[in-house]
């Protein structure tokens, strides 16, 4: 009698709604993840073209210490060909499909651009590269970012 007094009865539906709840709560959560990090590659991919047009303005800084000419013989190749920037910058894309291109040298500076940003993007750039060198929110309005180098 005892046993049969220890013994619990299982109620029917515990295992369904219990199921239920949890994966409410997995497809909660799986939603609330992907909201949170999708965010997270827009600033990648800012935060990779920033390092570049910085690891671009500080390697032409080295190449005008090392010549006679200053910028006037500058550009995206040369850099490269020097082992002052990775290949993949002077011939691949940016993250957001443009490219890094460098242009109107002279010995005492030169444009870098980084093209096809779109405005939001370039505007947010403008912002963060700023402390860098001069650049005008206006140059976002067709999607490219021109920084002017001195």
């Amino acid at each position: 009698m005892l046993r049969t007094m220890l013994k619990t009865k299982k109620s029917k539906g515990f295992l369904s709604l219990d199921t239920a709840f949890s994966l409410v709560v997995i497809i909660g959560l799986a939603a609330y993840v992907q909201a949170k990090t999708e965010p997270l590659t827009s600033k990648n991919d800012e935060a990779v073209i920033v390092d570049a047009l910085t690891h671009i303005i500080e390697a032409s800084k080295n190449y005008k210490a090392g010549v006679n000419d200053g910028y006037t013989s500058v550009s995206m190749t040369l850099l490269s060909d020097a082992g002052l920037i990775p290949a993949d910058l002077s011939t691949g894309t940016n993250p957001a499909g443009g490219q890094y291109t460098i242009d109107t040298t002279s010995s005492t500076g030169y444009n870098l651009n980084a093209t096809k940003l779109g405005a939001q993007l370039c505007g947010r750039l403008t912002g963060k590269i700023s402390r860098f060198a001069d650049t005008s929110p206006s140059d976002c309005a067709a999607g490219t970012l021109t920084i002017a180098v001195n």
